[in-house]
């Protein structure tokens, strides 16, 4: 009976023993399982990372306000559109906003729009002249985020275009005008966007929403 006894409390801590061994294992192989997905999230989200992005980020770490000159030559020399919008956020994020208007009389519209986001974070109401020199821009997309960076700042003209522009006849300059009153965030636009949600112009509708 004794030894009955004894072997049943060996294959007792046996099976604890196994036990505890298939748990140690399966939480280690849980554990190499979640390594494994965070490095290969990692590396995926490498890839949408462009080498322009790469290039400016890294340029702004080595050398903070000092990669101004370095930026302000990328947004007017280089051959990449990419890269000119990434120096125009650089830019913005070291504060350096006498590059960025200095760029706005020849750069290319895109890269203009992009310059025009980004002027009211200055949160500078010197900035509103320049910004509405280009209300009479030849480029309307120009015009269009000259008016609702003027709106972000609190003026009415910018506002006024903006509104103006809800009647043009081509759609997608609609659908701008729509984002530019939805970014100046303005009560006022309300009732010109109800009207655009009770149209049957879907595509502006959904720019509405």
């Amino acid at each position: 009976m004794k030894r009955l006894c004894v072997r049943k409390k060996t294959l007792q801590k046996q099976k604890i023993i196994i036990k505890n061994t298939k748990w140690r294992f399966s939480s280690l192989t849980f554990l190499v399982l979640v390594i494994f997905i965070l490095g290969q999230y990692s590396c995926i989200n490498d890839l949408f990372v462009s080498s322009a992005e790469k290039k400016i980020l890294s340029l702004m770490n080595e050398y903070g306000y000092e990669a101004k000159e370095i930026l302000a030559d990328i947004l007017n020399n280089s051959e990449s559109v990419e890269e000119k919008r990434w120096a125009v956020v650089g830019l913005t994020e070291i504060g350096e906003k006498e590059s960025l208007l200095q760029s706005l009389d020849n750069a290319i519209p895109s890269i203009k729009v992009g310059i025009l986001d980004n002027l009211p974070r200055f949160e500078d109401k010197s900035l509103v002249p320049h910004i509405m020199e280009r209300l009479s821009d030849p480029d309307d997309e120009v015009k269009l985020a000259a008016a609702e960076a003027l709106g972000k700042m609190g003026n009415q003209e910018g506002y006024d275009m903006a509104v103006g522009f809800l009647n043009d006849n081509r759609i997608s300059i609609r659908e701008s005008a729509v984002d530019a009153l939805v970014g100046i965030g303005n009560s006022k636009a309300l009732p010109e966007i109800k009207a655009l949600l009770e149209s049957d112009e879907y595509d502006v509708v959904d720019k509405a929403i």
